[in-house]
């Protein structure tokens, strides 16, 4: 039952405008930017030395 009142709150805040769609957009370019910085940088970082350095 929550997840329904949270899935009709989500949709009544788009509905009524109330998402700042610039700051979301912002966000989720940053996102995806470390995502392609994260992915060429574990290319480029010996896999064990990632292991250590995230507490492995």
């Amino acid at each position: 039952m929550e997840i329904a009142a949270y899935i009709a709150s989500v949709f009544i805040g788009v509905s009524l405008g109330l998402i700042d769609w610039i700051f979301l957009l912002k966000i989720a370019a940053i996102a995806m930017v470390g995502i392609i910085i994260g992915g060429v940088l574990a290319n480029c970082v010996d896999a064990a030395l990632l292991k250590k350095g995230f507490g492995w």
